[in-house]
C-alpha cells in the first residue's frame, strides 16, 4: 500500500507542478523557487488530508479500503479454558481508523481492553481485521482475571464482524460485533 501512495503523491506532487508553472507563465511575478516551494506544501497538505480524512469518501478510497471507524456493539462468547467457566457478554469496541493505522478498544463491565497493533487483510475475497491486544481488568476482578495479551480475527460483513479470539490466559472464544455508529478519527 506504500507504494500506492507514493504514486498518489507524485501524481498530485506532478499535477501540481503544472498547473503552478502554467499560472507562473501567465504572471512572470512568480519566480521558481516560489513555484516548487508552493507545489510541494499544497502536496504535502493533500497527501495529508487524504491519509487522515478524505480516503474515507467512497470515490476517493483508491485502495478500496475498508472503513470501520465507528462504535461496534459486540457480544462475547467466551470459554476461560478451565472446564466450568463459560458464558456470554456484552462490550462496546470503539475502533479509530485512518489509511494506515486501526485503534481497537474494547469495554466491558470487567476490563478495558486496547490493541497492540492491528491490520486488515484480504484473502480471496474476504477482509479480515486481526489485532493483537491488551486487556486491563478493574481493580475489582484483577485476582480472578489477571492481564492478559490476546489476538483476535474478525471476518468483515459489511456493517458486521464475526470471528474467534484468544489469549495468553488460555482463554479463547467468538466475537459478533454490528456496527452501530459511525465516528471519525
Amino acid at each position: 500500500m506504500t507504494k500506492k501512495l507514493i504514486k498518489i503523491s507524485i501524481y498530485v506532487t506532478c499535477s501540481l507542478f503544472i498547473i503552478v508553472c502554467v499560472l507562473s507563465y501567465l504572471n512572470s511575478n512568480i519566480i521558481p523557487l516560489k513555484v516548487v516551494t508552493t507545489v510541494a506544501s499544497a502536496a504535502e497538505i493533500l497527501v495529508v488530508l487524504y491519509c487522515k480524512f478524505l480516503w474515507k469518501i467512497k470515490f476517493l478510497n483508491f485502495f478500496k479500503k475498508k472503513n470501520l471507524n465507528g462504535k461496534w456493539d459486540c457480544n462475547i462468547i467466551y470459554d476461560a479454558g478451565n472446564g466450568y467457566d463459560a458464558g456470554e457478554k456484552n462490550c462496546v469496541l470503539i475502533i479509530k481508523q485512518d489509511l494506515f493505522d486501526i485503534q481497537v478498544n474494547m469495554d466491558t463491565d470487567e476490563i478495558k481492553s486496547y490493541s497492540i497493533a492491528a491490520t486488515l487483510l484480504k484473502i480471496h475475497e474476504n477482509t479480515s481485521l486481526y489485532y493483537v491486544y491488551k486487556t486491563e481488568p478493574s481493580k475489582d476482578n484483577r485476582e480472578k482475571n489477571p492481564d492478559k495479551w490476546g489476538t483476535a480475527k474478525l471476518d468483515i460483513k459489511d456493517d458486521n464482524m464475526d470471528g474467534e479470539y484468544w489469549t495468553n490466559g488460555k482463554t479463547a472464544g467468538r466475537m459478533i460485533a454490528r456496527k452501530v455508529k459511525n465516528i471519525s478519527k
